[in-house]
């Protein structure tokens, strides 16, 4: 059911359902808790899964001062009294979940991690013109300009136009991010700019062979070139990790083909997960 918590001087929106051991979903940095809709349920017919509003998305705040993202996702655990989690993650999720894995490494079980980003990571000059005009739109106020820039490039990919893409998850966005640019813009908010994000001691890049737990990764044959990349080097890097490809889909992979995400995530949780009391 849905509830709220102070965590790191935030009111942080999270839901829980299911029995079994934990599962934590962190969402994409275009979302909020909405993206998991339907694979959230199905999650919870097997484990005990928690899904949040990150601070500064959906209904969670975004109060100034520095903060840290995986931090408030360890504290939340303890709050709820979870020693010990597999981790499904998307692109700014799967970010926070190898950095939550690095900076509580015993709170982790596994980790699967759809398009995952790095937060020291490198872009090309035409993404980081797309992310500029995105940003300059939301600084100026215009949710809409803004979200279709950032839609241009996460959701369409360099290699399609937004209408190629389902009507239904272009406007899940859309919904999800003006609810989050309003949490985050300090007018709206009525407040001032958060931040800044808190550095890792080391960066998360340098670290992936510190990783011990099994990781899945996944990435989209149409995603940008870069998150490619980072895939590539982040199974690469944690030992033992596995990666796949899937056709026809960009950066919104868990929104694009929710039921291949969760059919690959079940079994690979059922594969690294403790057998229940009494069941074989």
């Amino acid at each position: 059911m849905p509830d709220f918590a102070e965590i790191n001087g935030a009111r942080i929106h999270y839901e829980t359902a299911g029995s079994g051991e934990p599962v934590l979903l962190l969402h994409t940095g275009n979302g909020s808790t909405e993206i998991w809709a339907g694979q959230f349920e199905r999650l919870a017919e097997h484990y005990q899964v928690t899904r949040f509003d990150l601070r500064g998305f959906g209904r969670s705040d975004y109060p100034p001062g520095p903060f840290s993202w995986p931090d408030d996702a360890r504290e939340l655990l303890r709050h709820l009294g979870i020693t010990r989690t597999h981790v499904l993650a998307p692109s700014l999720g799967g970010r926070i979940g190898i950095e939550l894995a690095l900076i509580a490494p015993g709170l982790v079980a596994s980790l699967v991690l759809a398009a995952p980003v790095l937060r020291e990571q490198s872009w090309r000059d035409e993404l980081m013109a797309v992310r500029m005009r995105e940003w300059e739109l939301f600084v100026a106020g215009d949710f809409a300009g803004a979200t279709e820039a950032m839609m241009e490039a996460w959701l369409a990919g360099p290699y399609r136009t937004i209408d190629q893409v389902d009507p239904a998850v272009v406007e899940l966005i859309r919904r999800t991010q003006a609810v989050s640019y309003a949490t985050r813009h300090p007018r709206e908010a009525g407040t001032e700019l958060a931040g800044p994000e808190l550095e890792l001691d080391r960066p998360a890049g340098d670290r992936l062979g510190e990783i011990a737990v099994p990781t899945l990764v996944l990435v989209g044959d149409h995603d940008q070139p870069d998150c490619v990349r980072v895939a590539h080097q982040v199974a690469g890097e944690i030992p033992g990790a596995a990666l796949e490809i899937v056709p026809g889909v960009a950066h919104m992979l868990t929104l694009e083909r929710p039921t291949l995400f969760v059919d690959r995530a079940l079994r690979f949780l059922a594969e690294h997960s403790r057998p229940r009391a009494g069941v074989r």
